[in-house]
């Protein structure tokens, strides 16, 4: 289990790199987008759509991460609960219905991306595939994630018991 909470950990640490290098270019193209809009009045035609396909990157990206680090919002009425098998068992179901809805959305997401590949985008000319394979990418890492903290589970501590260690951390 230790091997597989390294593996987990250093997957997010990859994904949140990714991320954090996507929120650079969105803040650098924007700053440099207001700058040539309104100090040299003229704007950059192509910066808009790149911001929003950097956005979508990192958003995807780091979606699964946000899972493994226990990041998310979430509503913890249910964290009064003392009896660690019925948080395991919540926690089991909740991983599960989140894998099953992410696996649910890539699922759709490929005949989306076949579909997409002779598209491009109207202003960078680039294919659509590439935009909507961050859809499918941070869709099936989020389903690793799940599978990998559903397996965690079984060893550890139960999900919310602590905001600074992942699920399943010792």
């Amino acid at each position: 289990m230790d091997g597989l909470r390294r593996g987990l950990t250093r997957l997010a640490d990859v994904c949140e790199g990714a991320s954090a290098v996507a929120l650079g270019v969105v803040i650098v193209l924007n700053a440099i987008a207001v700058f040539a809009r309104y100090v040299l009045t003229d704007p950059i035609g192509w910066s808009e759509e790149l911001m929003r396909f950097s956005l979508a990157w990192l958003t995807y990206l780091a979606v699964g991460p946000c899972l493994f680090r226990n990041e998310h919002m979430a509503m913890e009425t249910l964290d009064v609960i003392r009896n660690e098998a019925v948080k395991r068992a919540l926690l089991r179901f909740n991983l599960a219905v989140t894998g099953l809805f992410a696996g649910t959305i890539l699922w759709f997401a490929i005949p989306l991306l076949q579909r997409n590949w002779n598209q491009f985008t109207p202003v960078m000319e680039i294919r659509t595939f590439w935009p909507y394979l961050s859809v499918a990418l941070g869709c099936a890492l989020l389903v690793l994630f799940a599978i990998g903290m559903i397996a965690l589970s079984f060893k550890g501590r139960a999900h919310r018991d602590s905001d600074d260690e992942p699920a399943g951390a010792a």
